[in-house]
C-alpha cells in the first residue's frame, strides 16, 4: 500500500499508488541498477526509505539510499508513544509523515521527493516546488517597490507610481512563476516574454485574473511616464485597485511558498 503525506496529499490510493510506480521507474530502480553495476550499492538492495533531489538547473537528479536519506521530518507517532526533543525516533514507532524539508546542507532552490517504508505501507512526500528560497527573495524586493509606489501614490505623482508598482507585479510574477522551473521567469531578459507567460498562466485559471490585468496596465502607463510616451491616465481610484490588486498577488505568492 502506498500513501501520499502532507503537504501534497493524493487522496486516491489508486492515483497514490501509479505515482509510486512511475517515481520507481523513471528514476530509483535505474539508479540502483547503475550503481550496482559499479559496485556502489550491495546486491540485493533492501530499501527503506529514498530521497530524490532535483535542481532547479541542469545538474542530474540526486538518488539516496538508506542512510544517505538526508531530511528534516515532522511526523505522527503511533498512539502510546511519545518523545522529548532530541530523543530518536525509530522507523516502527511512526504511523505517517507530516511534513518533510530538505536540510541546510542541501539548495534550498531543489524540489525533492521521499518514499519511507513504514510497516505495511510505502509513504511518499513530494514538495515540486522549485526555487523556493530565491522566490522568497523576490517577493521581500516586490514588498520594497510596494512601499515606493504607496508613498508616490500619496503625493499623487503617477509616472514614478507605475514605474514603482510595475516592478513589483514584475518581480511577483517572476517569483510564481519560478516555483515550476520557469527559465522565462529567471533567465528572460526582456519584459514581453514574461508578461505573455503570466497571462497565460493566469489565463489557465491559476490566479484571480485582475492580477494579470494589473501587470497589463502598469506595463502600458509605466512606459508612458518612464519613457515619456504618452500621457498617464491613472485616477487615485484606479491606484488605489492596482495597489490592491498588487498586494493580493503578493499574499497569494507568499502563501504558495508555505
Amino acid at each position: 500500500m502506498t500513501e501520499a503525506t502532507d503537504p501534497n496529499p493524493l487522496d486516491d490510493p489508486e492515483v497514490a499508488n501509479r505515482a509510486f510506480q512511475q517515481v520507481m521507474d523513471l528514476f530509483i530502480l535505474p539508479e540502483v541498477e547503475r550503481r550496482q553495476e559499479i559496485g556502489d550499492l550491495p546486491k540485493p538492495l533492501v530499501i527503506q526509505k529514498v530521497q530524490l533531489v532535483f535542481f532547479p538547473d541542469d545538474r542530474k537528479t540526486m538518488v539516496r539510499f538508506n542512510d544517505e536519506v538526508d531530511a528534516l521530518a515532522k511526523v505522527k507517532l503511533k498512539e502510546g508513544i511519545s518523545k522529548e526533543k532530541g530523543d530518536p525516533v525509530y522507523s516502527h514507532e511512526i504511523e505517517g509523515l507530516k511534513e518533510i524539508e530538505l536540510t541546510e546542507d542541501d539548495d534550498p532552490d531543489c524540489a525533492h521527493v521521499i518514499i519511507f517504508h513504514i510497516g505495511e505501507k510505502w509513504l511518499l512526500h513530494f514538495d515540486f516546488r522549485y526555487n523556493k528560497d530565491l522566490s522568497s527573495r523576490y517577493i521581500e524586493r516586490a514588498s520594497e517597490f510596494i512601499k515606493g509606489a504607496e508613498f508616490y501614490y500619496t503625493q499623487n505623482h503617477m509616472a514614478p507610481f507605475a514605474d514603482n508598482l510595475y516592478s513589483a507585479v514584475e518581480l511577483l510574477a517572476q517569483s510564481i512563476l519560478m516555483l515550476f522551473r520557469d527559465r522565462v521567469a529567471t533567465e528572460s531578459k526582456s519584459h514581453g516574454p514574461l508578461k505573455n507567460r503570466f497571462n497565460h498562466y493566469v489565463h489557465l485559471g491559476n490566479l484571480k485574473p485582475e492580477y494579470a490585468q494589473a501587470f497589463n496596465s502598469l506595463a502600458t502607463q509605466r512606459s508612458k511616464g518612464r519613457y515619456l510616451r504618452g500621457e498617464i491616465r491613472i485616477t487615485q481610484e484606479d491606484a488605489a485597485t492596482l495597489l490592491e490588486h498588487v498586494k493580493g498577488m503578493r499574499d497569494d505568492a507568499i502563501a504558495m511558498l508555505q
